[in-house]
């Protein structure tokens, strides 16, 4: 009798997060803001350092706080779409804008 075969592979790895390398793709994005901010100001090497400490204080964060936490932050906090496009455009109500 063979080995027992799994037939659910996929559900195996279905939890596990998109990877780059060895890193999850929100720390790729954490390391690589600063660093390249660094390279269009000028200041690689502030880039790296700058990049490393964020890379190291967001795993910290993510750890300690969970994955939850990051994306309730970043729900509150960055703009989205809608909030963009509709900040210039006036009520439904005004018909005629006269001064």
């Amino acid at each position: 009798m063979p080995d027992k075969i799994n037939n659910h592979v996929i559900l195996n790895h279905i939890d596990k997060p998109a990877r780059f390398l060895f890193w999850s793709v929100d720390q790729v994005i954490v390391c690589l803001c600063p660093f390249a901010v660094g390279m269009i100001t000028g200041h690689i090497g502030l880039g790296i350092v700058f990049s490393i400490i964020a890379s190291v204080g967001f795993k910290v964060f993510k750890k300690k706080f969970g994955k939850s936490k990051v994306r309730s932050i970043l729900y509150w906090h960055l703009p989205t779409a809608e909030r963009l496009v509709n900040k210039g455009l006036p009520p439904s109500h005004v018909r005629l804008w006269i001064k």
